[in-house]
């Protein structure tokens, strides 16, 4: 059996990638995730992962801050 990978599709980041790559801490990263600036998914085990666009959209500014509870 053959199994095709996509060269263009990035594997989702650990918390800890996501923090080396944007030059913060892990906790920062976590807020971020708890504030809606990045949305992760979590694994079966509860860990968080990045999806690879939306981490590159907060390096280059393009991420939407989240909406204030009016």
């Amino acid at each position: 059996m053959t199994v095709s990978t996509n060269p263009l599709r990035r594997p989702w980041m650990k918390t800890k990638a996501v923090a080396l790559l944007c030059d913060v801490s892990s906790e920062t990263v976590r807020t971020w995730a708890k504030n809606g600036k990045l949305n992760p998914r979590r694994t079966p085990g509860g860990h968080l992962r990045f999806d690879p666009a939306e981490v590159d959209a907060l390096l280059d500014g393009e991420a939407s801050e989240p909406e204030a509870d009016a």
